[in-house]
């Protein structure tokens, strides 16, 4: 899980440069073991090609990274109020604080709400947010309607997207099989050569893993993407 670890710490960094390009910034690169920082190096946001600008699905992509990763459980890191508090509102107007045009689409939009619904937070003594007891916990009732109507209002969704809304609904009978039927999708849809990015699902592997962590639930899944390790709580 380094490796992916790694890809979740580039994603922060990510959204930290394409939200709020001219504030503190630090991009930490695991597996060299160092961080490129804004105390160390300049930073022009013109550097950086018009596109692709940061959006929800740059969002989802760096939550469910860090999920699958059990990044997310470091609260040094306190990824949730950063994912829940700074970057989904930055995203959500559009990365004003930024040059480059930011436009999500309203499925992308939806998905990223329902998942910050998943995220805890707890105010301090001090300004600003800081993590939950636990960092994944089931919404309540009313937060996980909102969630679904969201969803159900854009109209045509995906199918890591539907499988979300399938655990929006709080039924393990009927989320059990969705996950399964989804990575044979999957894995049928890869193809013969198929780019090292795309071999793993994190999106349908970050809900499956909200599903155990978050609704409590012990799936009944054995496959190859999903290992025992992702749907438990890491031990530190």
């Amino acid at each position: 899980m380094r490796l992916v670890s790694g890809l979740g710490l580039r994603g922060l960094g990510e959204l930290d440069l394409g939200c709020f390009p001219d504030g503190d910034w630090d991009v930490p690169l695991p597996l060299v073991e160092e961080a490129l920082t804004s105390a160390e190096m300049h930073y022009e946001e013109t550097w950086e090609p018009a596109s692709p600008a940061t959006t929800a699905q740059t969002w989802v992509r760096a939550f469910a990274l860090c999920v699958i990763s059990g990044l997310v459980w470091d609260r040094s890191w306190v990824i949730g109020p950063l994912l829940r508090k700074d970057y989904a509102p930055a995203i959500r107007d559009g990365v004003p604080y930024s040059k480059r045009e930011s436009v999500s689409a309203p499925a992308d939009l939806a998905e990223m709400d329902a998942l910050c619904e998943y995220l805890t937070i707890v105010q301090g003594r001090y300004p600003g947010a800081l993590p939950g007891p636990v960092p994944l916990a089931k919404p309540d009732t009313e937060a996980r309607l909102r969630a679904t109507e969201r969803l159900d209002a854009v109209g045509a969704v995906d199918a890591d997207q539907r499988l979300l809304r399938v655990l929006l609904d709080d039924d393990q009978s009927a989320f059990e099989q969705a996950p399964a039927v989804r990575l044979l999708e999957h894995r049928a849809g890869v193809g013969t050569d198929p780019m090292p990015r795309t071999l793993l699902p994190v999106r349908t592997a970050a809900v499956a893993a909200l599903a155990s962590l978050a609704h409590g639930w012990q799936l009944g899944i054995r496959s190859a993407y999903l290992p025992d390790s992702l749907l438990r709580t890491p031990q530190h």
